[in-house]
């Protein structure tokens, strides 16, 4: 049943109708910032990106198939949106920050851990653990490492999580 709504909405949105697109940004927004939030540990930073997810998707509506979920479709534009931001730093660089923006406290002790971890430790364990990437995926995304880099790293992280958290599991 859901499929077949998203399936409308997207239909509609093809052939420009904004407010099916302005529905499925709603199904979809608290998703796509909470990555945002979580790979960039900055919520205004966050929120620009997510604005510029959605507008990418827009734009690129017409490229939707029917055969990808558009949940999975908006992630990979997330994703790459992400990681361009990550490398050039452009919003970041073109805002001023409130000591706010980067004091990120949540009820989820995970999501604190997430972002307070160091940059490229986050990222990659994100990639891995949240987004389902593989290794061989994510060493694309950071050509500096090596394969066996990427791993150990994610494995320190991911130890380091576990420890914190397990008082919570």
């Amino acid at each position: 049943m859901q499929h077949d709504y998203f399936q409308l909405l997207i239909q509609s949105a093809q052939k420009g109708r904004k407010n099916a697109f302005i529905d499925l940004c709603e199904l979809n927004t608290k998703k796509i910032y909470t990555l945002c939030v979580r790979m960039l540990a900055n919520k205004k930073v966050a929120s620009k990106i997510t604005i510029q997810i959605f507008l990418q998707a827009w734009e690129n509506i017409q490229f939707v198939r029917t055969d990808t979920p558009f949940e999975l479709w908006l992630k990979s534009i997330a994703i790459y949106a992400l990681l361009e931001e990550i490398r050039t730093k452009t919003v970041t660089t073109s805002i001023e920050f409130d000591k706010e923006d980067t004091n990120i406290t949540t009820d989820n002790k995970l999501d604190e851990l997430l972002v307070n971890l160091p940059e490229k430790e986050r990222i990659i364990f994100l990639l891995r653990e949240s987004e389902g990437y593989t290794f061989d995926e994510i060493k694309d995304f950071f050509n500096e490492y090596a394969l066996e880099e990427i791993k150990l790293l994610f494995g320190e992280t991911r130890r380091k999580i576990l420890e914190a958290m397990k008082d919570e599991l």
